[in-house]
């Protein structure tokens, strides 16, 4: 099964999808964050005494074992969002707009005519 996983990672990364690698990158720092607060790091060296195949062993062990899921919402709730890391929803909304407008400014083909299509909305509401 672990292999399926890696290759499917392999894919994934190949693919260059930036959705992609930015989830990766964050459940990465999820676990970083975890196995330091929990001192996992500190054990699996002291155990590997020096040998990188020990530490390389050890840190895949941990990780078999460690429930990303579980790292995951306790990361969600230490940021004070229940849902994932994202943030709220009126947050992504407001950012998304700022950036159309960067992009608009930037002369970027369309993002005006979203910015408008977005103006004529909610006027319309």
């Amino acid at each position: 099964m672990r292999e399926a996983l890696s290759e499917r990672a392999i894919r994934l990364f190949e693919r260059g999808s930036a959705t992609t690698l930015k989830r990766c990158a964050s459940e990465a720092r999820a676990l970083i964050e975890f196995a330091q607060e929990t001192g996992a790091v500190d054990a699996i060296a002291t155990r590997a005494r020096g040998s990188e195949w020990a530490l390389r062993s050890g840190l895949s062990a941990w990780l078999d074992d460690t429930s990303l899921t579980a790292v995951l919402k306790q990361r969600a709730l230490r940021l004070n969002r229940s849902r994932g890391g994202r943030p709220p929803s009126k947050t992504r909304t407001l950012r998304a707009v700022e950036e159309l407008v960067a992009f608009a400014r930037a002369g970027r083909p369309g993002a005006l005519d979203e910015l408008r299509s977005i103006r004529a909305l909610i006027s319309a509401t």
